[in-house]
């Protein structure tokens, strides 16, 4: 029902001096339902001025422990005076924000926009901060063909299907995740205990050859679509769709960067099998990888990614800062400094 109700704000509040402002969820920036796509579409129609201001559940929620959901808040100003019949909004965003108990009171101080550059709304509203991240948004909307180019199929199997022997090769995704993808390759189960394991649905990427399987590998442990991830989709659930339209496709690099990432992915998942994060929820145990055991490897990642896009390898640094203030959230919080604290970032 929401986006009939983000309509009444352009409807109700016309002329140059009105204003609307409503709490919606967070979904309004990256479904892809048809109501949502075309409420989207509408809102760039609709002129003015857009702010959007994006919110997670975790640690702390918008309306506190009580309800704990994703949320987004609308704002929209009416188009000046002078603004000339028909022009397409203006439209601002923030990133997808996180705090603690500790820092809600600064929450609505801190929010900052960024404008929007050359981005189709109905593609969704981009959760950006600052105007380096819009550039990169922007240059990577720019860019033809998509990850799914290659791989062979993907399909779901349950967790455990995952730790049998295949000859085709094979990349695994969790269907969800926070501070990292969990993104790993086929191999020997690890000592868990007696608990069987979760039943939760993992996707897995099928390749005509084990250097493929290597490259999509790389790509899917970058800093760079992690950011992506963050700024498509809702922080939390990792979609099949946002998984195939990542932008780097069969001819996205140079065969001196394909074997580059070949080589990377192997290195990246040798150094990092070792170190699987168990947990155990209902009875059942979840297996992890998080990436951080082998941040030299993740650098020299980024770089390929970044030069293939044609991006500025200083970027490289605001990853960096992107993934430690996503993973620490906040930096007063001995606790969370300490969890994170571990890890070159």
């Amino acid at each position: 029902m929401y986006p009939l109700f983000v309509e009444m704000m352009w409807r109700f509040a016309r002329g140059a001096h009105h204003a609307a402002g409503l709490v919606v969820p967070l979904s309004i920036s990256y479904h892809r339902g048809a109501q949502v796509v075309a409420c989207r579409r509408a809102m760039s129609d609709a002129g003015g001025e857009w702010r959007c201001a994006f919110f997670d559940r975790e640690p702390h929620a918008l309306f506190g422990e009580d309800v704990k959901t994703r949320s987004a808040i609308l704002f929209h100003r009416s188009a000046s005076v002078d603004a000339e019949p028909g022009s397409k909004a203006v439209v601002y965003s923030s990133p997808l924000m996180k705090w603690t108990s500790r820092s809600r009171h600064r929450l609505f101080d801190s929010i900052t926009f960024t404008r929007i550059g050359e981005y189709d709304l109905a593609d969704g509203i981009p959760k950006l901060e600052g105007d380096r991240q819009a550039q990169a948004a922007s240059g990577l909307k720019r860019r033809s063909g998509w990850l799914c180019e290659l791989w062979t199929r993907a399909s779901t199997c349950r967790l455990a299907e995952a730790f049998e022997p295949v000859s085709q090769p094979r990349v695994f995704v969790g269907s969800t995740a926070y501070n990292f993808l969990n993104v790993f390759r086929p191999h020997k189960l690890p000592a868990i205990g007696p608990e069987p394991l979760s039943e939760n649905p993992v996707l897995a990427l099928e390749f005509r050859n084990e250097a493929d399987a290597c490259v999509v590998f790389s790509i899917l442990n970058s800093r760079l679509v992690f950011w992506w991830w963050h700024v498509q989709s809702d922080g939390f659930h990792v979609p099949r769709w946002f998984l195939a339209s990542i932008p780097f496709g069969r001819t996205a690099f140079a065969e001196s960067q394909r074997t580059a990432l070949a080589n990377l992915g192997e290195r990246f998942w040798n150094c990092n099998r070792d170190y699987p994060v168990l947990s155990l929820n209902r009875g059942r145990r979840s297996i992890a990888y998080r990436p951080f055991q082998c941040e030299a490897v993740r650098d020299q990642i980024d770089g390929v990614l970044l030069d293939a896009a044609s991006l500025d390898q200083e970027f490289g640094a605001e990853l960096r800062a992107f993934v430690r203030n996503t993973v620490v959230v906040d930096d007063a919080d001995r606790r969370r400094v300490a969890r994170g604290g571990g890890f070159q970032y």
